[in-house]
């Protein structure tokens, strides 16, 4: 019996649009993950004749979900020096990275039976979206503050790709800043941006992290968790977070949350 390694693991997927391109299309290579299942204890001591010593407890519906880490591309990681931020509004100067977190509601659709489920099931919901950006101060410049700015047209780019860069485009508010100027600071003058996004995200470029246009619905596919080259758990699941971080002289990152609906099975 020998000791299980890191090395030995695997994410693969059979189905699902979104996890099929993220893993497989999209090309991110994972390169870790943890499975989560929640199995909620409740109390159920009870008034008795004889006073109890000890709580009891009873189990209700299991859920699982997956945290996962990856590098982006997955054939050939890179750093993110060819990452960009365009905006019709403000002008981002000496740019040194952006991030971009995306998440969908989670929402339970599991019902009453005869018999109880075995599992908890659930389905995506609404698609909200924002980031930062890490923009620098030039001397001739003048910096835009985000007060009173309305939603504007934003292109983050990822990757430079020839005639179609990989890239997320869609409306921001850029709702937050925070000039620093510092004498002693080993850095130029930044001026980071905090952003939300409103309406709809869209994705740029085939071999982009998600299938090109408008991000859609969540949909949930059959994706297989290896742990020690042979034990599975296989399980339906849909994308719930996702986040990307395209910085300077740093692998680009990719990290989210997998939410797990109906039966976890392992073999």
């Amino acid at each position: 019996m020998a000791v299980s390694l890191g090395i030995d693991g695997d994410i693969s997927v059979s189905s699902g649009t979104q996890l099929e391109h993220l893993f497989d299309t999209g090309g991110v290579g994972g390169y870790q993950f943890t499975l989560t299942t929640d199995a909620p204890a409740f109390g159920g001591t009870a008034f008795a004749a004889t006073p109890p010593v000890s709580a009891s407890q009873f189990v209700g519906i299991p859920s699982w979900s997956v945290s996962f880490q990856g590098r982006f591309p997955k054939a050939a990681p890179q750093t993110g020096y060819e990452g960009n931020v365009t905006h019709s509004t403000i002008t981002p100067l000496h740019l040194k990275g952006w991030s971009l977190n995306m998440g969908y509601a989670v929402v339970n659709t599991t019902e009453m039976a005869a018999s109880a489920p075995a599992w908890n099931t659930f389905a995506a919901g609404l698609l909200t979206w924002g980031g930062t950006f890490d923009a620098g101060v030039s001397d001739t410049t003048d910096v835009v503050l985000p007060s009173a700015i309305a939603a504007a047209a934003a292109t983050l780019k990822l990757t430079e790709e020839g005639a179609t860069d990989n890239e997320f485009t869609g409306n921001i508010i850029a709702n937050q800043s925070a000039l620093s100027v510092n004498v002693e600071s080993s850095d130029t003058n930044r001026i980071p941006y905090n952003f939300a996004g409103s309406g709809d995200l869209t994705v740029v470029g085939s071999s982009n992290v998600l299938p090109a246009g408008a991000v859609a619905r969540a949909d949930a596919g059959t994706v297989v968790f290896t742990v020690g080259g042979s034990k599975t758990h296989t399980g339906s699941c849909f994308l719930s977070q996702l986040s990307i971080t395209c910085n300077l002289g740093q692998p680009i990152a990719v990290s989210g949350q997998l939410q797990g609906t109906g039966a976890l099975t392992l073999a």
